[in-house]
């Protein structure tokens, strides 16, 4: 087989296999009440000390803020996060999770776990660790590629 068609089949089985497990991972997440974004903020408010307003966290996710806006509207009405004007600066809200979010959030860490499991079932450490480079690889090889192509 010509290295081009080896390279592009390689290529579209990589691709695949990403959007398999993000169908996998939505509805991991579906199955708990959430949509990935709403998942996303919890993950997000769930790791800092910080309360971020609805624009950092549109940066974040590369969003809008009017979509930040509906996901944390529903967020809250569901119980999972609270949201206050800032002592700073009224203009902004800060968003905060609440121990229900923290719930959801463990529960969502106990199904990526699985998820994992089931992901990498039957490849050895070995066969991972190469994998693990050649994603970090590729990663380089497009960013490097990016990069010239701004200059």
């Amino acid at each position: 087989m010509p290295m081009d068609e080896h390279n592009s089949r390689v290529a579209h089985s990589f691709v695949k296999a990403g959007r398999t497990h993000r169908a996998y991972c939505d509805r991991l997440v579906g199955k708990i009440g959430l949509h990935r974004n709403q998942h996303k903020i919890l993950m997000m408010l769930s790791c800092g000390c910080e309360k971020p307003s609805q624009k950092e966290l549109a940066k974040r996710l590369e969003i809008s803020t009017a979509a930040v806006a509906v996901i944390i509207k529903k967020l809250e009405q569901n119980g999972y996060i609270t949201k206050t004007s800032a002592k700073a600066d009224g203009r902004f809200n800060e968003i905060e999770i609440t121990p229900k979010g923290r719930c959801v959030v463990e529960e969502t860490k106990d199904a990526f776990s699985e998820c994992d499991r089931v992901l990498f079932s039957g490849i050895s450490e070995e066969e991972l660790a190469v994998f693990y480079r050649c994603c970090e690889k590729m990663c380089e090889n497009l960013k490097g590629a990016m990069k010239e192509e701004s200059e």
